[in-house]
């Protein structure tokens, strides 16, 4: 018996190839979305189009500096933090780089501090912010034409910090640094809550909680430790504020609206954070030291960057100044020469101010043109 030929229809040909080819395209697209959420979490270290290399040129005041534990733009003038001649704060002038004054003194008296404090200027350099972080948790202001015009100036208000805990946990945490507006306040903490945005009431505004994804050995560890060396800055327009560890390096710019609502719009992941729960709670041996200090203008961000290996023990910070977009694209590397202690830039006078160490290991304030 000759075999039955079924004949198939050009449609049913054609429905069948359209099936076939849908199907393709689906796995395609499924294969796509998956290499692309790869790509997202890996690591590229930052690549630079452009490096400079720069001589700072040294300050001819004979001001004595043990260091800078921060530095801040003040309009004509900028401040340094620094334990000397029982004071914490010290105000220099840009255009003279001459010494000016020292204010916030050591003591328990009326206005006085009992350690150094972290220090912000608000949005129109007419407020000073300080954040004392020994023992309690206390919010100092001065207002800066006070400052700049008496020499005895006290800080005309003083608060606690609420910190806000989860039900049933006890710890608080700690507050590790603080961005500052004139109506509102951003505290970075450890181990609960990352960032915790209030009013100047102390009224919640808005929590925000989610951490980088990394693959890290103790995940209970990781925002602890994370958090602790965590640097921030908040652009002068105040809608975006950086973060990043001096652990690896991943820059997360995030939104911040006007009611303080906070949402990541950027992140780049440049360096994993690799460390152990070792003593320091911090380096392993393969532990790369990333960002430890910023200064922003509303074009640009520049970073002290490091990308070393962490080395215990190891004086100073780094030679570098990197500059990023406020996508954070790499954009531009400053090799200095000098180790930096802390900067902060002048966009309208495009300058950058430091303090670090000299060829003669001195630590000395200087500048250089950008």
């Amino acid at each position: 018996m000759a075999p039955v030929r079924i004949a198939v229809s050009p449609f049913r040909r054609e429905l069948e190839m359209y099936r076939h080819f849908f199907y393709s395209c689906v796995i395609l697209l499924l294969a796509a979305c998956n290499g692309q959420k790869k790509d997202t979490l890996a690591f590229t270290p930052p690549a630079f189009p452009e490096i400079r290399q720069i001589t700072i040129t040294p300050f001819l005041d004979d001001f004595l500096l043990s260091g800078a534990l921060s530095m801040d733009n003040l309009g004509d003038f900028f401040i340094v933090g620094d334990y000397v001649n029982n004071h914490y704060l010290h105000i220099f002038e840009k255009q003279s780089l001459t010494f000016v004054k020292s204010i916030c003194s050591k003591g328990q008296g009326p206005g006085e501090l009992i350690g150094m404090p972290k220090i912000r200027i608000n949005e129109d350099n007419s407020e000073l912010y300080l954040l004392q972080n020994f023992g309690t948790l206390e919010y100092w202001r001065y207002e800066i034409e006070n400052v700049l015009k008496d020499d005895n100036v006290l800080p005309v208000q003083q608060d606690k910090i609420k910190l806000f805990l989860d039900e049933g946990k006890q710890y608080p945490g700690s507050v590790s640094n603080f961005l500052a507006w004139k109506n509102k306040r951003l505290f970075a903490r450890s181990l609960l809550h990352r960032f915790e945005m209030q009013d100047t009431l102390g009224n919640m505004l808005y929590l925000y909680d989610d951490y980088p994804e990394v693959q890290s050995i103790d995940k209970e560890t990781f925002p602890f430790t994370y958090t602790v060396p965590l640097t921030l800055a908040l652009k002068p327009d105040m809608s975006r504020f950086v973060a990043t560890s001096a652990i690896g390096c991943i820059i997360e710019i995030f939104t911040v609206d006007a009611l303080g609502k906070i949402e990541k719009e950027i992140e780049k992941r440049f360096i994993p954070p690799v460390f152990e729960r070792t003593p320091a709670m911090l380096i392993n041996g393969k532990t790369i030291k990333g960002i430890v200090d910023f200064s922003v203008t509303d074009e640009f961000i520049y970073a002290q960057y490091s990308g070393r290996i962490y080395i215990e023990g190891e004086g100073g910070f780094a030679k570098t100044i990197a500059v990023f977009d406020w996508s954070g694209n790499p954009i531009r590397r400053y090799n200095l020469d000098w180790e930096i202690w802390r900067f902060t830039v002048d966009a309208q006078r495009n300058r950058c101010y430091l303090v670090g160490t000299d060829e003669d290991d001195e630590i000395r304030l200087g500048y250089f043109d950008l």
